[in-house]
């Protein structure tokens, strides 16, 4: 995409393109910059963080599933369960809190500038850049469901273990200790603010602001159609 930029910055799928200082040398230099950052650098930071993101989310949802299946003692899965969430608190202790939230958010106007132009640009593209321009929609659309997806599921599969061992405990009869000791637990899941975890409802929510911001830059800037 930046030898693409290089050869053709006034391409109707580049910012550049509406930028009304073309003949600006600054300008240039400003936006090739940019586009260059964002898909190498940044991009390909973005892949490697997100693959050791996603498998840190992956690995603590497996774990939890089973302790669910575990046929160990109630005390042993509340051990394990103990475990768990302090490699959920460790990994949440690896990144800067707001580190999420800016991802998603840049995910989400990606998506949006994207979208407006394979609906409304597409045609003046040529087909190879079509590819690219789809490839890259399709990238920013997949990333965030499956970060916010497994990351609500985190949040609910601790909180429907703790159920579980609840249920447990009350049908075993079990001491007062052991309810003390449950009620110690807390759900946890994938931080996104200081005191909030990602529910599983994100998503959704995440898709209706899209929508949203889509909507509205196609009405704002219909004139660019």
């Amino acid at each position: 995409m930046n030898f693409v930029f290089l050869l053709k910055p006034c391409a109707p799928q580049y910012f550049y393109s509406a930028w009304p200082y073309q003949s600006s040398k600054l300008a240039f230099l400003f936006f090739i910059g940019f586009e260059f950052y964002t898909k190498t650098i940044n991009l390909i930071a973005t892949m490697l963080s997100q693959a050791w993101f996603l498998c840190s989310v992956v690995f603590e949802y497996t774990i939890l599933c089973m302790i669910r299946k575990s046929k160990d003692s109630v005390t042993t899965r509340m051990s394990y369960y103990r475990y768990i969430n302090l490699i959920n608190i460790l990994h949440n202790e690896c990144y800067l809190t707001h580190m999420l939230p800016v991802r998603i958010f840049l995910f989400g106007c990606m998506t949006v500038t994207s979208g407006f132009v394979a609906v409304r640009l597409l045609h003046n593209v040529p087909i190879v850049e079509q590819i690219i321009v789809l490839q890259f929609l399709a990238t920013m659309l997949i990333f965030p469901s499956v970060i916010l997806g497994l990351s609500g599921k985190v949040l609910k599969g601790s909180a429907d273990l703790k159920k579980e061992l609840e249920q447990s405990i009350s049908i075993q009869k079990r001491s007062k200790l052991h309810g003390k000791m449950l009620k110690s637990l807390k759900p946890f899941g994938i931080r996104i603010a200081p005191i909030q975890a990602v529910h599983s409802y994100g998503f959704p929510v995440y898709l209706e602001n899209v929508v949203s911001g889509f909507t509205t830059f196609l009405v704002n800037y219909s004139h660019l159609g």
